[in-house]
């Protein structure tokens, strides 16, 4: 997996993340928010005035229809458990509290007449929202809404969020990749440029960029060391030069040496012997120069230490070899 695509993905898991929290937060507070609306609406029904008369004497009952939502029912449930239906639909046949559980009733019984209970129940299949409100006459004022517009309202925002999660997501990945290969193309030339000198041994590659940035910086330190083993390689080849120049001369003396002993071996004593000499002195040269060979291969160390010298007596040594 190349850098681009980690940090792609690394944006990619961090958005998804955030994306999941805040969904999760946006979800929690609208849902408790649409229970505690429901909650108000159902008290206020319940704080209306002799609301038990009113629903079972006025038969049009357009003021209730106002005041009274959609999909809530009241019914008023007798200390025996008989239960009167006075405002919903009457074709549900189980009534929204039935499957109240009997310890909540009796809960509700103990209190105060006028303080009410809140529970989540169920009638037909489909949740309610349910206010328990016990009566001074042991009865029980039942009032329940439906939770079904509610539930279709968090699906469709859970549905909004989890498309706006994906959109996020997938921006975060490209804007990642694309960021990742902008800041990486410095490197890249610098990759690009470390492989043709590989294969080729050509240090003369030019990778300057104007860049201020790590990248930057380091694309100008890789030229910069180029340019030194450039300078380095050069160094090299005009010392091969020199030393290829300064073993010309001995190296000729010895062999013409060599070539006349060998071509006039009845040479008188004196003569042989000088040509002797002349070879011991050319061989010691020749081994001087060597040695000197071998140490400048330290000159470029940084551990010699600076010496002075008599250019005068550097320049006559060097006339006089």
């Amino acid at each position: 997996m190349t850098l681009r695509v980690r940090v792609a993905v690394a944006l990619c898991v961090i958005a998804a993340s955030a994306t999941i929290i805040v969904s999760f937060f946006a979800v929690t507070i609208t849902e408790a928010n649409s229970v505690k609306v429901i909650d108000r609406s159902l008290e206020r029904i319940a704080n209306i005035s002799d609301l038990e008369t009113r629903l079972d004497e006025n038969a049009s009952r357009p003021v209730e229809e106002a005041l009274i939502p959609t999909g809530t029912f009241v019914q008023v449930q007798s200390p025996d458990g008989d239960s009167k239906i006075l405002w919903g639909e009457q074709a549900v046949q189980v009534p929204p509290t039935a499957n109240v559980p009997q310890q909540a009733q009796e809960q509700a019984e103990q209190q105060d007449p006028g303080e009410p209970i809140y529970l989540d129940t169920r009638a037909s299949g489909q949740p309610y929202r349910s206010l328990v409100q016990p009566s001074v006459d042991g009865g029980t004022l039942i009032i329940s809404r439906e939770l079904a517009p509610t539930n279709e309202l968090v699906e469709d925002l859970v549905f909004q969020l989890t498309i706006t999660g994906v959109v996020v997501t997938l921006t975060a990945g490209l804007l990642g990749y694309w960021a990742a290969s902008s800041m990486l193309r410095p490197l890249d030339r610098l990759t690009r440029a470390a492989e043709h000198v590989a294969e080729t041994g050509d240090l003369k590659v030019d990778i300057r960029t104007s860049r201020s940035d790590e990248t930057g910086r380091l694309s100008r330190a890789f030229d910069e060391m180029l340019a030194a083993l450039v300078a380095a390689q050069d160094s090299q080849q005009r010392l091969i030069q020199d030393a290829g120049h300064e073993l010309r001369t001995p190296v000729a003396s010895l062999m013409s040496n060599a070539e006349t002993l060998q071509r006039y071996p009845d040479l008188d004593s004196e003569i042989r012997a000088q040509i002797a000499g002349d070879l011991m002195s050319e061989s010691q040269e020749l081994a001087r120069m060597i040695a000197a060979l071998v140490d400048l291969t330290g000159v470029l160390d940084d551990s010699e230490p600076i010496q002075t010298c008599n250019a005068n007596q550097l320049c006559q040594a060097t006339a006089h070899r």
